[in-house]
C-alpha cells in the first residue's frame, strides 16, 4: 500500500515538473517574441528617424529580453538622437555607458568596432573632470507607462486607436490599460481590426502584417483560348471575372488551335487591374491545312459529279437493253451501247481517282488542322522592382555605419539577429 501512495506520488511530482516546464518554456518563447517585435517597431521608428521613440523600444525590448546585440542599437538610437536633438547629457551619458557595457560584453567580433569609433566620437563631448574618465550615467529608470507599440508592414499605412487616427509609424501611445481596440489601413491592403490588451507598466507590441490585395487581369481574346500565367495553365477564354493574381513581374502566355502563341510580360500592382489586348496571328501549318481541306473537299465533290456522269451512262446503257429485252434493238442502238458502257466505265475511273485523292488530301489537311497546337517561348520576366527600404522584422540588432562627426547623418540601416 505504502509503495503504491510513493508511485503515486512520485508520478504526480514528475506531471507536476514537466508542466513547470512546458509553461516556463511558452513564457520563455512568448518574451522572446515580445522582444522581437518591440525591436521590429524600434527598428522601424530608427529608419524613419524617429530616435526618442526607437529608444523607448529598444529599452522595453531590453528589459524583456537582455542581449547585446539590443544593447548596441540602444546605444546607437541614443547616439542619433543626441546629435539629432538638444545634445542632452544626460542622454549623452547614457549613451556612453551602453556602447561601453556592450564592448565588456563582447569581447571580440560582433559590433566592436563601430561601438569603439561611435564611443571615442561621444566622449569627446563628455562634460570635463579634471582627466579622470567620467563616471558611467545610471541606468534608465523602467519604463512605468502603459504603453501600445504598434507597426506594420505596410507603406502609407493609417493606424486607428480607438478610432484615432495616426499616421506615424511606429505609433507608440500612452493608453489606459485594459483593452483596446486597432484598425490599420493602407492603399492596397486588406484592412486588419483587433482588440489589444495593454498591460499595466508594460510596452506591449503589436505587430499588424497586413495582408496585400491581389492584383486583377483582364484577358481581351477569342474565346476558347487557353491562359496561362507563368507556365500555369489557370482557364479557358472567357473569364466570368477578372483573374486574380499576387502582385509583381508575371509572363503570360495565350494559346489557341492554329495561331501563333501570344505572350506578354508586365509587372502588376496590388488592387491595380491591367488589361492584356490579346491578338493572334494565323500560322502557316493552319493556313496549309485550310487549302488541303478545301482542295479535297473540291475532290470529292467533283467526284460525285464524275459518279452522276458515270450514273447517266449507265442508264443511258439500261435503256438500251431493256429494248433488246422487248425486241426492237437493231445495229445502231448496239454502237450506242457500247459507248454508254465505255464511258460509264471512264467516269468511274476518273471518280474513283478523284475520291481517293481527295479523300488524301482531307485527311491530311485535318490532321494538319487539329495537330496544329502552338509551342510558347516564354519571354524573360520583367525586372524586380528596386526594394523599398522597410524596417528589420523579428531582427535583435540594427544599427548604421558610425558618423566622424555631430553634423553629419545618413548612414544606412542594417539589422540581423
Amino acid at each position: 500500500m505504502r509503495s503504491r501512495l510513493r508511485r503515486a506520488l512520485l508520478i504526480a511530482a514528475l506531471a507536476t515538473s514537466v508542466s513547470s516546464s512546458t509553461t516556463a518554456g511558452a513564457q520563455d518563447a512568448a518574451a522572446l517574441n515580445n522582444a522581437k517585435m518591440l525591436f521590429s517597431a524600434g527598428a522601424q521608428a530608427y529608419a524613419n528617424a524617429n530616435y526618442a521613440d526607437a529608444i523607448k523600444l529598444f529599452r522595453a525590448a531590453l528589459a524583456v529580453v537582455p542581449r547585446a546585440t539590443i544593447l548596441f542599437s540602444l546605444a546607437q538610437a541614443e547616439r542619433k538622437q543626441y546629435f539629432a536633438a538638444d545634445h542632452d547629457e544626460a542622454l549623452l551619458k547614457s549613451a556612453v555607458m551602453h556602447f561601453r557595457q556592450y564592448l565588456g560584453e563582447v569581447k571580440e567580433g560582433g559590433r566592436r568596432a563601430d561601438a569603439t569609433t561611435a564611443l571615442a566620437e561621444l566622449e569627446v563631448h563628455l562634460p570635463s573632470s579634471g582627466g579622470a574618465t567620467p563616471a558611467p550615467a545610471p541606468p534608465p529608470p523602467a519604463v512605468q507607462e502603459t504603453q501600445l507599440a504598434i507597426s506594420t508592414n505596410a507603406d502609407a499605412a493609417t493606424a486607428f486607436l480607438d478610432g484615432q487616427p495616426s499616421t506615424k509609424w511606429p505609433l507608440v501611445k500612452t493608453v489606459t490599460p485594459g483593452k483596446h481596440h486597432v484598425k490599420v489601413s493602407a492603399p492596397g491592403y486588406f484592412d486588419d481590426e483587433r482588440d489589444v490588451p495593454a498591460v499595466p507598466g508594460v510596452t506591449f507590441p503589436v505587430n499588424v502584417d497586413l495582408r496585400e490585395k491581389p492584383a486583377l487581369v483582364i484577358f481581351h481574346a477569342a474565346d476558347g483560348a487557353d491562359v496561362s500565367i507563368d507556365g500555369k495553365f489557370v482557364g479557358t477564354t472567357p473569364f466570368a471575372r477578372p483573374v486574380e493574381i499576387a502582385p509583381g513581374g508575371h509572363v503570360f502566355a495565350v494559346t489557341k488551335n492554329g495561331y501563333k502563341a501570344f505572350t506578354y510580360s508586365a509587372r502588376v500592382e496590388r488592387d491595380k487591374t491591367l488589361a492584356i489586348p490579346v491578338t493572334f496571328e494565323r500560322t502557316a501549318q493552319r493556313t496549309t491545312s485550310i487549302v488541303l481541306l478545301g482542295t479535297g473537299g473540291v475532290s470529292i465533290l467533283a467526284g460525285g459529279v464524275f459518279t452522276a456522269l458515270a450514273f447517266g451512262q449507265q442508264s443511258r446503257a439500261q435503256r438500251i437493253l431493256d429494248a433488246k429485252a422487248r425486241g426492237n434493238i437493231d445495229g445502231p442502238d448496239l454502237g450506242t451501247y457500247n459507248d454508254a458502257i465505255d464511258q460509264r466505265d471512264r467516269w468511274k475511273s476518273v471518280a474513283a481517282i478523284t475520291f481517293g485523292a481527295g479523300a488524301v488530301l482531307a485527311a491530311m489537311g485535318a490532321a494538319l488542322f487539329f495537330l496544329d497546337k502552338p509551342s510558347v517561348a516564354l519571354p524573360a520576366p520583367p525586372p524586380e522592382a528596386p526594394p523599398k527600404p522597410a524596417p528589420a522584422k523579428q531582427e535583435m540588432e540594427m544599427g548604421a555605419a558610425p558618423i566622424l562627426g555631430p553634423s553629419m547623418y545618413g548612414a544606412g540601416v542594417f539589422g540581423r539577429f
